[in-house]
């Protein structure tokens, strides 16, 4: 019975399920297995569905009234929805976004990405000198902001005093991020507190970095720089000099103004290409099916060298072909089926060739076709092709316990 439906059939004072203790239905959020305890009132699940009908905010662990943070809320706050019992089955250190509005996973690599694509919007908007430090450090990734001039030396900008530093945490001062927090808002943060913000004039790195942002939102993987930058491993990606300063060249005189038109990269992020960096060709992503209609493999082909999608989240190169390849079905897929694939591997199953067809919903591939009898191929339509399906929200709902941007089922 969903939640309307038992709104329309209790009266006031009613409550759903009869002991707090005791478990009403369960429901998957991101990567978060969910209870709805007995107890929710009337009120608390109308508060709920009010919020999942507005379609702000997201899922989010927030403390419980007795301080524990593992109870879940829905919206653009952090304030617990009274009267409303979802908790997570795991406790949390703090409060942090767990969930899209759609059900979707928010993880460490939605997290980075997020931070490229807001440096990418602080050069967009005149900070050229702004340079992200995506280093390998003991407890992962760091994320730090410098100044373009102590990123000279890479050993030496690991102790240079950053313009922002990420503490490992989702929020930056009172902002919490999450898949619904505007680029905008989390640029104008990163720099909130900085004596020199970075102003300045570099339009050959701004675009550089639009496209290595918009090839890592397609692949879903976290740019780093460890010996130079890398993206795919075994394919180098080398930013262009630094401009001359005191010439006459295009880049001297450029006005301010023209900073607030950002830089367009060859693709755009959440299409189905990846932009190779090397000879800025683009490639599909591929998803191959089994006789079950299950996938086995996330590939993509770059500069001649095939990837596949790797457990922990990043891409690897294949050493050997798959003996499945020359019998699956293959079908080009965007960066919302590999969040997808991400996460039905992290809850050990595989995702359906329908849902792969499900999430290709308004997605434009430039003149790109995929044939298995020669790998990659390009064709000569120049004015793309439009991909149909039923939208990402439909995807969510097919997960055990029912679809999250509606009510919950029980």
């Amino acid at each position: 019975m969903m939640l309307l439906e038992w709104l329309e059939q209790t009266e006031s004072g009613a409550t759903l399920g009869r002991s707090h203790s005791r478990t009403v239905t369960t429901v998957q959020l991101g990567n978060e297995r969910c209870e709805l305890r007995g107890g929710s009132t009337r009120a608390g699940v109308r508060a709920y569905l009010a919020r999942a009908l507005e379609r702000r905010g997201d899922f989010s662990v927030v403390q419980s009234t007795k301080g524990v943070f593992h109870r879940v809320s829905l919206g653009d706050s952090l304030e617990r929805i009274p009267g409303f019992y979802l908790y997570t089955s795991t406790v949390h250190d703090h409060a942090q976004v767990i969930a899209s509005i759609d059900g979707g996973p928010f993880d460490m690599i939605d997290l980075h990405l997020k931070f490229n694509q807001a440096l990418a919007h602080l050069h967009a908007t005149g900070h050229q000198r702004l340079r992200a430090y995506p280093a390998p450090a003991d407890l992962g990734l760091r994320f730090n902001v410098l100044l373009a001039e102590d990123m000279a030396d890479e050993d030496e900008a690991w102790h240079a005093r950053p313009v922002w530093r990420w503490d490992g945490g989702t929020r930056i001062g009172d902002l919490m991020i999450g898949p619904s927090t505007p680029v905008s808002e989390i640029a104008r943060a990163m720099i909130a507190d900085a004596e020199d913000t970075g102003i300045g004039t570099d339009w050959a790195y701004a675009r550089w970095y639009a496209e290595v942002v918009a090839a890592a939102d397609a692949l879903r993987s976290v740019p780093r720089l460890e010996g130079g930058w890398r993206l795919l491993e075994g394919i180098p990606l080398k930013p262009p000099p630094p401009p001359r300063r005191g010439g006459a060249g295009l880049d001297d005189i450029r006005s301010r103004t023209e900073a607030a038109v950002p830089p367009r990269p060859a693709a755009t992020g959440g299409s189905t290409p990846a932009v190779d960096l090397v000879t800025n060709t683009l490639h599909p992503l591929v998803a191959a099916f089994d006789d079950m209609g299950e996938c086995f493999g996330l590939f993509a082909v770059v500069t001649g060298t095939v990837y596949s999608r790797a457990a922990h989240g990043g891409w690897s190169r294949v050493a050997a072909v798959d003996s499945r390849l020359a019998r699956a079905t293959m079908i080009a897929v965007t960066s919302r089926f590999i969040e997808l694939f991400d996460h039905m591997q992290h809850i050990g199953r595989r995702p359906s060739q329908a849902q792969a067809l499900q999430t290709r919903a308004r997605v434009r591939v430039q003149g790109l076709s995929w044939d298995r009898r020669s790998s990659l191929s390009q064709t000569g339509d120049s004015a793309g092709r439009e991909w149909a399906g039923a939208g990402v929200s439909t995807y969510f709902g097919e997960r055990a316990g029912g679809c999250l941007e509606c009510p919950l089922e029980h």
